[in-house]
């Protein structure tokens, strides 16, 4: 479910630049932005990479009522980095502005305005994570990467039930030897 949330998110955001830019190329990718080997996974350039770096549990709803039993609420905290370069740079951060007008207008995605909207979602809401230098280095720092212009979005309320979660069974044969 949280990978079709990201999906959905990607290709709303899509939608969006391609018709302030008039272009027809999605530049938006869902991807980590680097593979297990610390090289740039996604190597075509001037995109733009929707990355999942942070999620946490939320117990209390935003209401102040603790999260319904089966129901588990989720902050997901998205990356949007851009791999624009060279003469192309300034191009990558006008994207990146273009994004943040985009849920800064859509500060939250329903089935209402988001048909495609996977039917186990209720409702996505965004805002802005603000980040100091500091925490900045030590994120992209973790994520292995060089510095990339970037924004994060808390995206919230992700409501995730275990009948739509999809699994067709359970785990087994998890040790904890050390």
């Amino acid at each position: 479910m949280i990978g079709s949330a990201l999906i959905t998110i990607a290709e709303s955001v899509n939608e969006h630049l391609n018709n302030i830019f008039s272009i027809s190329d999605d530049k938006v990718i869902v991807s980590n932005l680097v593979d297990f080997e610390g090289n740039m996974a996604v190597t075509d350039p001037d995109r733009l990479i929707l990355s999942l770096v942070n999620l946490q549990p939320e117990k209390v709803t935003q209401r102040g009522q603790i999260s319904n039993k089966g129901v588990l609420n989720v902050n997901l905290y998205l990356l949007f980095s851009s791999t624009f370069i060279d003469a192309n740079y300034v191009q990558g951060l006008d994207y990146l502005a273009a994004i943040m007008s985009y849920f800064e207008v859509n500060k939250a995605l329903n089935h209402s305005n988001t048909p495609n909207l996977d039917s186990g979602l209720e409702k996505l809401t965004f805002e802005i994570f603000p980040q100091n230098i500091q925490d900045t280095s030590y994120l992209w720092g973790a994520v292995g990467a060089k510095y990339l212009p970037s924004v994060i979005y808390k995206m919230r309320m992700v409501k995730l039930r275990e009948e739509n979660m999809n699994l067709s069974a359970p785990l087994t044969g998890l040790s904890t030897k050390f």
